[in-house]
């Protein structure tokens, strides 16, 4: 998953940025920019919310800088411009996805197709893919995050979420609400497990489709 800076109105004052945008990117933002201000006495204010509000408040000039865990629509761009704001995008990592079930939930690993499964709607009982006879409780992002729209396109093969998955927009919502619920599944950014008090789910054959998605990429 590529996570990308796109910068050029000039919303803030000299002396501060405003940035806003990718829930994944907020924490790793948040060290930049301390680093920054130190080195340069220049504040910058981030905020989350998703990257599809980030970048609808870039384009409309609201923000200086949006962080995005993908890259701009052209008709993002178009409008930014129509705007009077010339985009300029900038790859600066590349994040992991994890999927996060609970801590005594007995399923060990899932294949493509069962996590697919599970997010259509398919499978709505962890005994139909090897877990106790227990519902499966969905969690996910909401549809202003880039995880929602990578997620969908990787695992989900751009079908449809399953209408009982409950939305958030942030990460560490859905941490909470797996931890808290023994039937619980969700997908986060990958710092975002490693702090949870959750497991982390090996889904078989999901690195190699994410390897190929980024070589794709980068052709």
């Amino acid at each position: 998953m590529r996570e990308k800076l796109a910068g050029g109105s000039a919303a803030g004052a000299d002396n501060a940025i405003t940035q806003m945008g990718s829930d994944t990117m907020h924490e790793l933002c948040q060290l930049w920019a301390s680093h920054f201000a130190n080195e340069t006495g220049i504040s910058v204010t981030i905020t989350g919310g998703g990257s599809g509000l980030g970048i609808a408040q870039f384009i409309q000039g609201n923000v200086d800088v949006a962080q995005a865990s993908r890259p701009m629509k052209q008709s993002e761009k178009d409008t930014a411009i129509a705007n009077g704001i010339n985009p300029v995008e900038f790859k600066v990592a590349i994040d992991g996805i994890a999927v996060i079930v609970n801590a005594d939930n007995k399923v060990e690993s899932l294949t493509m197709e069962q996590l697919r499964g599970i997010y259509n709607g398919t499978y709505t009982n962890w005994n139909q893919v090897g877990g106790d006879n227990a519902p499966i409780v969905l969690y996910g992002r909401n549809s202003a995050s880039g995880t929602y729209d990578y997620f969908k396109e990787v695992a989900l093969l751009k079908g449809e979420y399953s209408s009982s998955m409950q939305q958030f927009s942030g990460n560490s919502q859905i941490v909470v609400q797996v931890e808290d619920n023994k039937g619980g599944i969700g997908y986060v950014g990958i710092g975002y497990a490693k702090e949870a008090a959750a497991a982390d789910l090996p889904v078989e054959e999901m690195a190699e489709t994410i390897h190929e998605q980024i070589l794709r990429a980068e052709d």
